[in-house]
C-alpha cells in the first residue's frame, strides 16, 4: 500500500518547488523541502555539503532524510533533481506517489530558468561554474540534460 506522501522532483530549472507547494494547498497536506530537512539536522545548507564532501554525501543525506520522511503521512515533499540518481532512494520514493516538474519544458527552456534561480542546485553550479563561454556552459547543461531525461522517462511511465 502507498503511503499518503509525494515527492516531487525534476530536471535542473524545474519548478519543483512551487509545484510542491501547489500540491501541497491543493490537497491540505504539509509541504516538505527535502534540503531544508538536510540543513536541519547538518546545520550546513546543501550546496556547502556537496562542496566540502562531494555530491555522495548529499545522496546519502538524501536518503536518510526520505526513509525519516516515511515515517509520517500528509507530506508533500520537494527534492532535488539528482535524487533519481540513486536507486535505494527511488525505491523508497516510489513508496509515494512520485510527480515530475516541467517535464513538457525544453532544455532551452530549463536552462533559463535555473540561470534566473536565485538559489541554483549543486548540480547546475557544477555545470556553469567556469570561465567558459555561456554556449560551452549550455553544452555541459544538455550533456546532463541527455544523461538524466532516460530515468526521469523511466520514472514518469
Amino acid at each position: 500500500m502507498k503511503k499518503n506522501i509525494i515527492f516531487v522532483t525534476g530536471f535542473i530549472g524545474s519548478d519543483r518547488i512551487g509545484l510542491a507547494r501547489r500540491l501541497a494547498a491543493q490537497n491540505g497536506m504539509e509541504f516538505v523541502s527535502l534540503d531544508d530537512e538536510i540543513e536541519a539536522k547538518d546545520g550546513r545548507n546543501v550546496r556547502r555539503i556537496a562542496m566540502m564532501m562531494g555530491e555522495h554525501e548529499i545522496r546519502n543525506k538524501e536518503y536518510e532524510a526520505v526513509k525519516s520522511l516515511l515515517e509520517r503521512e500528509g507530506l508533500v515533499v520537494a527534492c532535488s533533481d539528482g535524487i533519481v540518481l540513486d536507486d535505494e532512494c527511488l525505491s523508497m520514493l516510489a513508496k509515494g506517489q512520485i510527480v515530475l516538474a516541467d517535464m513538457d519544458l525544453t532544455p532551452e527552456q530549463l536552462w533559463e530558468q535555473a540561470k534566473a534561480d536565485p538559489n541554483p542546485t549543486y548540480a547546475f553550479l557544477s555545470a556553469s561554474l567556469s570561465d567558459e563561454d555561456e554556449g560551452e556552459k549550455y553544452q555541459r547543461f544538455l550533456a546532463l540534460y541527455q544523461a538524466r531525461m532516460p530515468i526521469y522517462r523511466r520514472i514518469s511511465e
